[in-house]
């Protein structure tokens, strides 16, 4: 895994001359050529430079990074240890000035105690705190941006090394060199548990960890610059990463592609879910279908080979939280993007379904299927708390399941039945006979073709299930009962749906006794259509009938329910449930 992330950097061009890192800056004390104070320029929010970076001995308590610095250090603002930083700061900004003429106008400026106080008094002045990182502009140029003591900057980076203990083997180049102490930490994921001043990727720091008198990353020796190369590229990866749940989903390719295939399960969860009204329209927020022209184009290129671009590139994916300081690596997974494309064609295909009222249900990106795994609620507003509360750990499980084309576990098809109850017996202003959701179908549909039944996108009359017919049978049930008694407070649905998917031989002779009273209110002609068609269903299921239902038999009757309801003539008036 890291030496994919170090490759990556390397040819991105993320990683830096080694002995120099991006860093963020927050205010440059601006000098004349003859080192007078002219003001103090503030940059934009997150300004970064190339600047030399001392790696982990800038955390100890004798030294700190030179040229760009913590004000407090470079202007000696504190005592103890930040005014010994200070000196070190001033003696290693001389040193270079021997070989990059502009430093020695800061250098000099540092040595007047007047001058020094007119820079601390500007800080103040202009609300820039001591904790704040800053450096020097000289005539308006930033010294940072010269290029004269870089020689002398890779000499004296060789002498510390040579003044340090013996060097090792670097875990992820294989090449000898001289490790770090404390790796630098990773920044971006506080949104989901990690500190805003960023995560270590490897940290020891409990006496368990420092085995066989190994201390701190000394048990995962690592170069400066290959770690530096890895963070480079976690923390371009991260900034652009979704929030999957409670991790950032990072995902990079072996070499670049023209579009990412991620794209079509995007997740980003500081999109709201208030429209959400339980149809399968979407908004226009990120939490519309996918589109089947998407899809149609996705099977068409697979099939003439035009995607991916390069059949041999590789994907990877890093889902990766924080702890405490600490970078959580939540799995790992990497593969042929040939295959990557067939597997996100095969989840959208197992997701196909029938729509109640005509057509086939818009294929529903990862968001919207998330929703109806947490538990039900009315308040939308909230719906991306819930699903990083409720579905930390299943959500990696679920995203594996799709890029390996693998069964999803059965907590997914609870999840969805109870989601489908809820909505049920929730208040609702429909003037329509309730149906289950058809997003939780979708679900429970792949969830059940990928345990090895042959479950179809509409009413299959062959289906080899009790249960799925007697779904059907429920739902021609609930259907008599609305022609003949239309805008009932609570029909058949809501009194027995809970009762009959789950105990299915408590409940069917009160439904077959309610049939018959609603059948006998019915004009000849709908009473003859209506029993025709429970005689049809009827004869599909085989007694005697089951005291209880499985959740595999529970979700085929939800299905059973949905499919039959999905073959019913759509309703030419709304206000009349009794017209055909």
């Amino acid at each position: 895994m890291l030496k994919e992330l170090y490759d990556y950097s390397l040819s991105r061009g993320l990683a830096v001359t080694p002995g120099f890192s991006k860093r963020t800056i927050n205010a440059y004390i601006s000098l004349d050529k003859d080192g007078n104070l002219l003001g103090i320029v503030p940059t934009p929010k997150d300004k970064k430079v190339v600047a030399p970076d001392l790696g982990s001995d800038a955390n100890g308590t004798k030294k700190c990074h030179i040229i760009v610095s913590k004000a407090e250090y470079v202007l000696g603002i504190g005592e103890g240890n930040t005014l010994v930083k200070h000196e070190f700061y001033k003696e290693t900004l001389k040193a270079a000035s021997e070989f990059e003429p502009t430093f020695k106008v800061v250098c000099d400026a540092l040595e007047d105690d007047v001058r020094l106080d007119e820079m601390r008094k500007a800080l103040v002045d202009n609300k820039v705190k001591s904790s704040a990182v800053i450096g020097f502009m000289v005539d308006g140029k930033p010294i940072e941006s010269c290029t004269g003591y870089h020689e002398w900057w890779q000499e004296y980076r060789k002498q510390m090394s040579d003044n340090k203990k013996d060097s090792k083997v670097c875990m992820i180049t294989g090449v000898s060199s001289v490790p770090v102490k404390i790796v630098p930490k990773v920044k971006g994921l506080n949104l989901v548990g990690g500190h805003s001043s960023g995560d270590s990727l490897i940290c020891f720091d409990k006496d368990a960890f420092c085995s066989y008198g190994f201390d701190q990353a000394d048990n995962a020796s690592v170069s400066e610059d290959a770690i530096s190369a890895v963070n480079a590229a976690l923390n371009e990866l991260i900034e652009k990463a979704p929030i999957h749940a409670k991790t950032r989903l990072v995902h990079w390719f072996k070499e670049e592609i023209p579009e990412d295939p991620f794209s079509m399960l995007d997740l980003d969860l500081s999109l709201s879910d208030d429209s959400d009204s339980g149809d399968d329209s979407g908004d226009d927020s990120g939490n519309a279908p996918v589109k089947k022209s998407e899809i149609r184009e996705l099977y068409r290129s697979i099939r003439n080979g035009e995607r991916p671009n390069k059949p041999d590139n590789i994907y990877y994916i890093l889902p990766l939280s924080g702890n405490n300081g600490r970078v959580m690596v939540r799995g790992f997974e990497s593969g042929r993007c040939e295959e990557l494309w067939q597997n996100i064609g095969i989840w959208y295909d197992d997701l196909e379904l029938v729509r109640v009222g005509g057509g086939l249900v818009g294929s529903p990106k990862l968001f919207r299927i998330y929703t109806r795994l947490v538990k039900y609620t009315s308040k939308k507003a909230e719906i991306g708390k819930k699903i990083s509360e409720e579905l930390s750990g299943l959500d990696n499980v679920i995203m594996r399941a799709i890029v390996n084309n693998k069964p999803l576990p059965d907590m997914v098809a609870t999840r969805a039945l109870a989601y489908i109850r809820s909505d049920i017996y929730a208040d609702s202003e429909r003037n329509q006979m309730k149906h289950p959701d058809n997003v939780c179908c979708q679900i429970l549909k792949l969830w059940l073709i990928r345990r090895g039944r042959n479950m179809g996108i509409c009413v299959n009359e062959n289906y080899d299930s009790a249960a799925y017919h007697m779904g059907r049978l429920f739902a021609v049930y609930a259907k008599i009962q609305e022609s003949s008694s239309p805008g009932v407070n609570a029909g058949v649905v809501e009194r027995y749906y809970a009762a009959i998917s789950t105990r299915p031989a408590y409940v069917l002779g009160k439904l077959a006794q309610l049939s018959n009273y609603h059948l006998d209110k019915l004009e000849k002609g709908k009473a003859i259509y209506y029993s025709k068609m429970l005689n049809d269903v009827s004869v599909r299921i085989t007694p005697p009938i089951p005291a209880s239902f499985s959740v595999t038999e529970q979700a085929e009757f939800a299905l059973g329910y949905y499919h039959q309801c999905a073959s019913f003539p759509p309703t030419k008036d709304k206000t009349n449930n009794d017209n055909e």
